[in-house]
């Protein structure tokens, strides 16, 4: 992603188990076209992972580290 100049966006939410999951369950992947002018957003399915493997985030502080699992395969058309 880094080499593609792209980045991931999505949003928090508390689950009824108290966890934080992914708002909507998806993700903003954003790439910068080719053009260098132009970002190319494709909306994602996933889920949030802590570091133990369990779905969902105990806490949000700072450094806390996670995945985002993406749900499905996804392929983003880079403008020319």
């Amino acid at each position: 992603m880094l080499q593609g100049k792209c980045g991931i966006n999505f949003g928090v939410v508390k689950n009824s188990a108290g966890r934080f999951d992914a708002e909507d369950g998806t993700a903003a992947i954003a790439c910068v076209g080719r053009d260098g002018k132009a970002l190319i957003e494709t909306i994602v399915p996933g889920v949030l992972v802590d570091s133990t493997g369990t779905m969902g985030l105990k806490n949000i502080d700072s450094g806390t580290q996670a995945f985002f699992l993406v749900q499905t395969s996804a392929r983003i058309a880079l403008v020319e």
